[in-house]
């Protein structure tokens, strides 16, 4: 479970894609990153997995699965890419912390 500990992601909002929702799938050093953003919620799961799959890993590969509520629902359910990529950092920081 220490692999996350002082880990150092680069995460860009170009990593982001879509509107509603707003996605990422990024992968660093073994392991593999789905975040995803609509209306008041976003969600990061962290698995043990390397490359992007075509579905995502079984339980048994996650490390870390998250949750924020934070915004005010607009119209669609979108939320700018400043916006995701504050709640990514966000669920990051959680990720490292409870699982170092």
């Amino acid at each position: 479970m220490s692999k996350l500990f002082n880990r150092h992601l680069v995460v860009q909002e170009s990593d982001f894609y879509g509107n509603c929702p707003v996605q990422a799938e990024i992968t660093s050093d073994g392991l593999y990153f789905y975040f995803r953003s609509r209306g008041r919620y976003a969600s990061l799961d962290i698995y043990d997995f390397e490359g992007i799959p075509d579905d995502l890993p079984g339980d048994d590969l996650l490390l870390y699965s998250g949750g924020l509520n934070s915004w005010q629902w607009t119209g669609a359910g979108s939320i700018s890419r400043n916006e995701a990529l504050y709640a990514f950092y966000l669920l990051w920081s959680d990720a490292k912390g409870a699982i170092a």
